[in-house]
């Protein structure tokens, strides 16, 4: 308890440091304005005892009115978020079902698809196939600049993160992410050249990717005068979805990874999140679910390629998740089986795998620091060891609890699916070889 309390105040002192770093460059004028009062004080202050009467009133009426100003300018800082207002559509899942695609990603076999009316996703069936039989090789490099905020999000930056800082009760940190450049399609696939990827950061991703659908207006004497932004044209172009690499797609793009573990004795893994969490608020979700960093890609780039830094990234978030960092003589191997774009969160890409441990489900704990985050630790219990018994097992679960799922859990579920009745006896080997 003690523990957890130590740690939320650390992260609170933090998350409002890196806050306002980041609001920082947003609001450069403001602060510039600031440091050059202060530097003119001083100045003045200085200067003061070679004043004559006048020259001392006329300094103290504008220190007066300088003092007023920045009192003021402080004030309409603090009402800053009350400048815009967001709403959401009612036919926001219809909107993106519809979305138009490219013939590229025709060609590579993408559809579009809603899951239970709330969440909806772009995937390849056939690009899947590909990449969990062994495919996406490719070495990558990071292009040297970072991405940065369309013009449209830096107006309302303030407005969202802030709101953000409060849903999260104080902790929201800005970690360094990595954005995906590259379309995974079959052009890309054939040709092998490196996956092309680029700095960005997490606050970005909320400013951008998470604002999907959320219609953002000025307000005046509250009233609604100008619409800042619409809910799509960061990454949707008449109707149609941009390309990853598309210099017109404005969103921050950080790559998700999440994985779906497996124990020795035969359950697999689900997480349910606590409502400290900004997206997927008390939802089920995989095993190890989150965002793949700028550090396991940076540190790696010459070293590994673009799958098994993924790998990597995956099996890091985890161990971070399940308490088992420190497990003696653990063994995971991760297996990536999926790629899908999350429509509702700007077209974000995600990469699914399965984790298999060599630990009991009962290893599997809830850390003091994780539990702000993380509430408990499910488990899909398998009974037998045929492939028959896992897909029964999956899909009655599936239908007890989808209401309650993520779309990183739909999806990662069904790539589970597709992984074990593509791959039987390697699926049932993993089993054998602990047993």
């Amino acid at each position: 308890m003690i523990r957890a309390t130590i740690f939320e105040i650390k992260n609170l002192i933090r998350s409002t440091y890196e806050v306002h770093i980041f609001l920082f460059k947003y609001r450069l004028v403001y602060y510039t304005g600031i440091i050059l009062f202060f530097i003119g004080l001083i100045s003045d202050l200085i200067d003061f005892p070679d004043r004559n009467i006048i020259s001392i009133i006329i300094f103290s009426i504008s220190i007066f009115v300088s003092i007023l100003s920045l009192i003021l300018d402080i004030r309409r800082s603090g009402e800053e978020k009350e400048k815009y207002s967001e709403d959401v559509p009612n036919d926001h899942v219809t909107k993106l079902t519809k979305l138009n695609i490219t013939d590229e990603y025709t060609n590579s076999g993408y559809i579009i698809k809603d899951f239970c009316n709330k969440y909806v996703a772009l995937y390849s069936d056939k690009i899947n196939k590909l990449i969990r039989n062994e495919n996406l090789n490719n070495s990558f490099e990071i292009i040297k600049s970072k991405a940065i905020l369309p013009s449209a999000a830096k107006l309302f930056a303030p407005k969202i993160i802030k709101d953000r800082l409060t849903e999260r009760r104080g902790t929201f940190f800005n970690d360094k992410k990595i954005r995906l450049r590259t379309d995974l399609t079959s052009t890309n696939n054939k040709s092998k050249s490196p996956i092309q990827l680029q700095k960005t950061d997490y606050y970005s991703g909320i400013c951008t990717n998470e604002m999907t659908g959320k219609e953002v207006k000025r307000k005046e004497n509250n009233d609604l005068v100008e619409t800042i932004y619409d809910g799509y044209s960061f990454f949707c172009n008449n109707n149609t979805l941009l390309k990853l690499e598309d210099s017109n797609n404005k969103c921050s793009n950080h790559i998700g990874v999440s994985t779906l573990a497996i124990s020795m004795d035969k359950k697999i893994v689900i997480s349910k999140q606590s409502g400290r969490t900004i997206v997927y608020r008390n939802k089920l979700v995989p095993t190890g679910s989150g965002s793949a960093d700028y550090r396991d890609f940076k540190s790696k780039q010459n070293k590994f390629n673009f799958k098994t830094t993924l790998i990597k990234a995956m099996n890091r978030e985890l161990l971070e998740e399940t308490s088992l960092k420190k497990e003696k003589g653990l063994e995971v191997k991760t297996k990536l089986i999926g790629y899908a774009r999350l429509l509702d969160r700007g077209g974000k890409p995600d990469f699914f795998g399965v984790s298999f441990l060599n630990v009991n489900f009962e290893k599997i704990k809830v850390s003091g620091v994780e539990k702000l985050y993380i509430d408990i630790h499910k488990e899909i219990e398998v009974m037998g060891y045929t492939v028959k018994d896992f897909l029964k097992s999956i899909e009655s679960y599936e239908e007890k609890n989808k209401q309650c799922f993520s779309l990183p859990l739909y999806l990662n579920i069904q790539f589970l699916k597709q992984f074990i009745e593509e791959n039987n006896e390697l699926f049932l080997q993993h089993f054998e070889e602990r047993n």
